[in-house]
């Protein structure tokens, strides 16, 4: 029992240099370079999620591609979304300054939608944040139809992967800002935004996983403007280079997407719950006792292959239930640190075993030598 607690504890601390380095801590950020201190177990089973057959059309979201359009072709598209009279309209462009005569006319055009939200960047300083990027006309243009929502994406860093998005911004005003996604779920559907205030969380998981949407290329909207009534119509381009962003699924997404999913997570109202990282540890310490324990009760010949084989066993054990607690109970609980116990435990109680058989070693050795130098309590011992 001793042994196997004292494994346990051994195997538990040198997981955790070998997984505190995959994640965003103190060590990560002295000995990791950023693209490899963002590892967490859930984007294996969102992707697991992801691959399999079953695919969903979200019929309610619907993604306008912009392209390479410049202003005119944006106004233009703006007017034909708007006779199509759509639900609500997410503009994922920011126009930071204005360029000429034509800047009525698009004004106008986004005026004209029955609900539109536009995207405002921030800022963090402290513990609240600054509007650093807007639109030219966010102080000057008012209109009950205008909106705004931060389109800032939640990240550990630069490369890291975007798993949630978050519900509000405080200003150093006191004001609050709702995030991109949030200002669109609320004008188009207020028991969903009350039901994800109600959970009082800043941050919500995005549901990846077999999602497709309908996306209309902007040169094709005329044909196809009566896809868009009574929509959330979400209006960005999907080729901008400056605008992709890692998710669990996909290295490389356009950040018009990664809004329409976390959109649809919100309308859905089917929120992921994040269990504590302490039932990691514990479940950690549980499987690994076990398994070091079972090492003293299993005897024979057999006796190696059949710990690799329980082994195994506990390993796909721990994949297994944390995907189907995803999948089935839309359960987030990151066993990362469980499997790393587990997977290095037999090599712990090896080298504990060693240990211990080089000071039995060491022990007789020293016996032998100091009969070898007392040879008459050698002689006393025999008569």
């Amino acid at each position: 029992m001793l042994k196997a607690i004292c494994v346990t504890v051994l195997a538990g601390v040198c997981a955790f240099f070998i997984v505190v380095p995959l994640s965003d801590s103190l060590f990560s950020k002295l000995f990791s370079a950023p693209e490899t201190t963002d590892f967490t177990m859930s984007d294996m089973f969102m992707q697991f999620a992801d691959s399999r057959p079953v695919r969903h059309l979200d019929d309610s979201v619907v993604v306008v591609d912009l392209g390479y359009a410049g202003r005119g072709e944006i106004s233009d598209a703006l007017e034909i979304i708007a006779v199509a009279e759509p639900k609500v309209v997410g503009l994922d462009v920011n126009f930071a300054l204005p360029k000429g005569d034509g800047d009525s006319l698009l004004i106008e055009n986004i005026v004209a939608q029955p609900q539109v939200v536009l995207p405002l960047g921030l800022e963090k300083e402290g513990d609240t944040f600054e509007i650093t990027e807007a639109p030219f006309f966010y102080e000057t243009l008012q209109s009950p139809n205008l909106h705004y929502g931060v389109a800032n994406l939640p990240a550990k860093n630069s490369k890291a992967s975007i798993r949630e998005f978050e519900t509000g911004f405080p200003l150093a005003d006191g004001r609050e800002l709702p995030s991109y996604i949030v200002e669109m779920g609320k004008l188009g559907n207020p028991a969903a935004y009350e039901k994800l205030k109600a959970r009082g969380n800043i941050r919500e998981t995005i549901d990846y996983a077999s999602r497709e949407y309908t996306v209309i290329p902007i040169d094709m909207l005329l044909d196809r403007a009566e896809e868009l009534t009574d929509k959330y119509v979400l209006v960005g381009s999907m080729t901008d280079a400056n605008d992709m962003h890692a998710t669990p699924i996909n290295s490389y997404q356009p950040g018009i997407m990664v809004h329409a999913k976390a959109l649809s997570t919100m309308l859905e109202g089917d929120y992921f719950v994040n269990v504590p990282d302490v039932v990691d540890y514990v479940a950690a310490g549980i499987l690994c006792f076990l398994l070091v324990f079972a090492s003293d009760s299993i005897q024979g010949k057999g006796k190696d292959l059949s710990l690799r084989a329980l082994q195994l066993f506990l390993l796909v054990f721990t994949i297994w239930l944390g995907y189907t607690l995803f999948l089935d109970r839309r359960t987030i609980i990151d066993l990362s640190y469980t499997f790393f116990v587990v997977g290095i435990g037999l090599f712990v109680l090896d080298f504990w075993n060693w240990i211990a058989d080089l000071v039995a070693w060491s022990s007789e050795r020293k016996e032998v030598r100091r009969r070898k130098n007392n040879p008459d309590n050698n002689l006393q011992s025999q008569i």
